[in-house]
């Protein structure tokens, strides 16, 4: 989703479902817009952003899987992550962790394409403590702009069950532009 007076951002080539899609997704989208944004406006404000764009894709975690240590780039409002797995079971992992506020801002993101960093670790273990966060069916979780964080991996005992969620990004327009110069890049398209 974004802004009426910003959609001509939104380039032709890239394969990106516009809201309002359809969908179901697009109740989440509604939430989002309408309770989450104007919850979060105190640190959106601290942004410089008036004009928020929402970002999501879907993800399926199975059995084996998480995600490392990561801090999203500079230029978002914030990100989430909505549990759309109908059932989780406590032994099953994908616990988000949130490292301590300590840390906000203090882990390089280049780190995330960089395993073994030691400026990460130094960072973390300075606290050495944090928050994690079960994934609740139909949970949707809210993280503060550079807050490292990282999704544990999938237990075996979850068999075929994975850990689905919709999971994206609040983004400023200015951020927004560098985003989609990015995917065009990954798709192979130009700049």
């Amino acid at each position: 989703w974004i802004p009426a007076d910003a959609a001509q951002l939104l380039p032709a080539e890239l394969a990106i479902q516009r809201y309002p899609t359809g969908k179901p997704l697009d109740a989440l989208i509604e939430v989002l817009r309408e309770r989450v944004l104007p919850s979060c406006s105190a640190w959106i404000d601290q942004a410089r952003e008036r004009k928020i764009a929402i970002v999501g894709q879907l993800y399926a975690y199975p059995a084996g899987t998480g995600l490392s240590w990561r801090v999203d780039d500079d230029e978002l409002a914030g990100s989430f992550i909505y549990y759309a797995c109908p059932k989780w079971d406590v032994q099953w992992g994908g616990e988000l962790f949130i490292a301590d506020e300590a840390a906000r801002y203090r882990l390089p993101r280049r780190s995330i394409h960089d395993f073994g960093h030691t400026r990460d670790s130094e960072v973390l273990l300075q606290q050495g403590m944090g928050h994690f966060i079960l994934p609740k069916p139909n949970r949707l979780v809210v993280i503060l702009p550079g807050n490292p964080h990282k999704i544990a991996k999938i237990a075996p005992a979850a068999g075929d069950h994975v850990r689905a969620s919709f999971s994206g990004l609040f983004i400023g327009l200015n951020g927004l532009e560098k985003f989609l110069s990015a995917r065009r890049t990954e798709k192979g398209g130009a700049q």
